[in-house]
């Protein structure tokens, strides 16, 4: 017989986790942190909250500083692009950080979720993976939509995206002069170039603060006007 109470519970599950990233969050933490038990909290709320308007529209550039060990990396380049997924697949994402092994190392978190029996069970019909563009540094789906991941330094020539994603810019054990020039460099010079569109491309910049001449505190002195700041 068919446990109907077990049925409408986890369409329930489902349904509340598509609604809100919060929840999808909170589901799918163990996928990629089994042993590592999710303690939540308003600032992870605040985070998902501004995400959620980002994929909206309702913000464009959005500004997030937070203490190290604060899951930003999951949040903003896990968690937060499948959850897109699921309701526009055909998104595209361009995220870069001061080291591409973080990028990396992300890209592979987001794919295990999609891959697990957890996610198929529940949106394995939303999408698929594409074989061919399956591998650490990019993920296509066959809806069009793909994450490509990069470095400060790396090779983004020809690389666009719908929304632009930057986590720590600036590698907080090196604030040389000659470093923070060169993250400069390229997000003046490199980084606005890489929207597909410029009426409606959005940028996520998430960052611990390492020194007053960071990315951050060029936004903060020069761009305040254009982003919306989540200071925790």
């Amino acid at each position: 017989p068919v446990d109907i109470s077990a049925a409408a519970a986890e369409l329930l599950s489902r349904r509340k986790a598509t609604g809100s990233l919060h929840e999808f969050v909170r589901q799918a933490w163990p996928q990629v942190e089994g042993g590592r038990e999710f303690v939540d909290g308003w600032m992870i709320g605040a985070i998902c909250e501004h995400l959620e308007a980002v994929h909206l529209g309702q913000i464009r550039n959005l500004l997030i500083n937070v203490p190290p060990r604060m899951a930003k990396s999951l949040l903003c380049n896990v968690f937060w692009p499948t959850w897109v997924w699921l309701h526009k697949p055909e998104t595209q994402f361009l995220f870069t950080s001061y080291s591409a092994n973080l990028t990396i190392r992300d890209n592979v978190r987001a794919r295990r979720i999609m891959e697990s029996r957890w996610f198929q069970t529940r949106w394995g019909d939303k999408f698929g993976l594409a074989g061919d563009q399956n591998t650490k540094l990019r993920i296509d789906n066959d809806k069009g939509g793909y994450r490509v991941t990069t470095s400060i330094d790396g090779t983004t020539t020809g690389e666009g995206a719908d929304i632009l994603v930057i986590d720590d810019p600036n590698p907080p054990k090196d604030t040389s002069e000659t470093m923070l020039k060169a993250a400069l460099d390229w997000w003046q010079g490199t980084m606005p170039t890489r929207v597909n569109d410029f009426k409606t491309g959005r940028k996520v910049t998430i960052q611990q603060r390492v020194h007053e001449s960071d990315i951050t505190g060029h936004i903060l002195k020069n761009e305040a006007g254009d982003w919306v700041p989540l200071i925790l």
